[in-house]
């Protein structure tokens, strides 16, 4: 009986230094936010603290992408719950549409889709929408 809350510290934030954000969770090494999201939600079922299939997550705004993709990327079962507020998923067509004010200071973050294939096939491989 309990609860166990848990805040992961993921690549992509700079929670732990700024080399933790650039280059290792940005643009083109972006799934490493997702792949240590997964991985925490594993150790803490490795650990007993919890069991496959008994963890909620929670993301707002970004962090609504961060665990729309994990919960793609996760092994099935892992997570019970998904809730994302104000969750940013759209991401290739936000990235593409150049008439949101947003966009193009935010191509440096997630990668430029509109001039680089490789960046379009990135983000798609991992965007939850």
């Amino acid at each position: 009986r309990g609860v166990v809350y848990a805040i992961a510290h993921v690549r992509g934030g700079t929670d732990c230094g700024y080399a933790w954000y650039d280059p290792a969770g940005k643009t083109m090494q972006k799934k490493n936010t997702f792949t240590d999201f997964i991985a925490a939600a594993e150790f803490l079922v490795e650990e007993k603290f919890t069991s496959a299939g008994r963890i909620a997550i929670l993301g707002r705004s970004a962090g609504g992408m961060l665990v729309g993709s994990s919960m793609n990327m996760a092994p099935k079962g892992l997570f019970a719950a998904v809730v994302g507020e104000v969750p940013f998923v759209d991401v290739l067509n936000t990235m593409m549409d150049t008439s949101l004010p947003l966009t193009p200071p935010e191509w440096p973050e997630w990668g430029n889709p509109i001039e680089s294939k490789e960046a379009f096939d990135y983000i798609k491989s991992y965007a939850p929408y």
